[in-house]
């Protein structure tokens, strides 16, 4: 198991994408769990449980809201491996300080944000 993944991150007016674009497409698994949950998200596992591919999807509606709901469920759901993040200054860190880290850049860019 590859424990350290480097992810990169790309906000848009969609919404964000976190992609570890050095692993192969055919070895990746959706993670039905999470996207039954949460429809705006497109989650991509490999065989260990380790993150390789997150699309989160705005709507629109109470974005802020999902989005904080999302990182305490990534919390709860604990996903392996460490991750690095060069955009977001993060190095070895666990997937849920990943999300956190997400979620404080985008609040950053709104006036209305509740943390």
């Amino acid at each position: 198991m590859n424990d350290k993944i480097v992810l990169s991150f790309e906000l848009n007016e969609h919404g964000f994408t976190l992609e570890n674009k050095d692993y192969p497409e055919n070895y990746l698994y959706d993670d039905e769990e999470t996207e039954a949950e949460y429809p705006e998200v497109q989650l991509l596992v490999d065989r260990e449980g380790q993150v390789r591919f997150l699309d989160f999807e705005f709507i629109g509606l109470n974005d802020e809201e999902i989005l904080k709901n999302f990182s305490q469920y990534v919390s709860k759901k604990s996903f392996k491996g460490l991750y690095t993040v060069p955009e977001l200054g993060l190095k070895n860190v666990p997937f849920e300080e990943v999300v956190k880290a997400v979620r404080k850049r985008i609040l950053k860019g709104t006036t209305t944000a509740a943390s």
